[in-house]
């Protein structure tokens, strides 16, 4: 892993640390 923002499989666990912190935050 070296560069993933390079990387289209990265999205679907972005999505989910996304949502995983706004559900934490609020």
């Amino acid at each position: 892993m070296t560069g993933p923002e390079n990387d289209p499989m990265i999205t679907w666990w972005q999505g989910l640390l996304l949502v995983g912190a706004g559900g934490a935050l609020g």
